[in-house]
């Protein structure tokens, strides 16, 4: 995949065709991250979002008829339906706030962002990505732009497992609060520099 197969958009239908391939957990999982019916009952939604697929050329009709993915949409596929991790990210400030959510297993991870009207916009990179470097990096580019930003992670597994991180910029370092579920512990006055942020969010998302 190239560069430029590996960032795109999917609008609502498109997603709801994709998630329509699986019938189990993973695919039951990423549709409620995404907000999307499962399984979805309406029939010309999926065919809408397959038709469009189509008529992008990210869907290809195969003998006739087996339906093949190209591309992104091979990636998104394959993680909307076969991932073990989901990690949300959100980013808050001054009461406003936007999120990406990654999908993550074995053979890609898949980042989207909402984009309005039920669309989504996505990324997909290697399995082996280091992923909290990459998060450590957002949440600084965020936090210097916002002197009050709080960026609050949420990991859950396929069995609603959940661990949360929270961080935010101090006079010294990083600010954390941990905790699993809807608890959280916060760690005051324990200041993270970025090398141990960064370790905390290996240990608590993806551990």
């Amino acid at each position: 995949m190239t560069e430029d197969e590996s960032m795109g958009g999917f609008g609502i239908a498109e997603i709801q065709y994709m998630l329509s391939r699986f019938q189990n957990k993973s695919a039951g999982v990423s549709a409620a991250t995404l907000q999307a019916q499962y399984p979805a009952e309406n029939k010309d939604m999926l065919l809408a979002g397959a038709s469009s697929l189509l008529a992008r050329g990210l869907l290809v009709a195969e003998d006739g008829e087996t339906m093949s993915p190209k591309g992104l949409a091979a990636a998104a596929l394959y993680a909307l339906g076969n991932s073990t991790r989901w990690v949300s990210i959100a980013f808050t400030s001054a009461g406003q706030g936007a999120g990406v959510v990654y999908f993550l297993n074995s053979e890609v991870n898949l980042m989207m962002q909402g984009r309005g009207l039920g669309g989504w916009y996505a990324s997909a990179q290697q399995a082996d990505a280091d992923l909290a470097a990459s998060w450590l990096e957002m949440a600084q580019l965020f936090a210097h732009d916002n002197e009050s930003a709080a960026i609050i992670f949420t990991s859950t597994d396929e069995d609603g497992n959940l661990s949360n991180v929270a961080l935010r910029t101090g006079s010294a370092g990083w600010e954390a609060a941990t905790g699993t579920g809807t608890e959280q512990t916060i760690q005051v006055p324990r200041v993270f520099s970025d090398s141990e942020a960064r370790s905390l969010l290996t240990e608590k998302l993806l551990g």
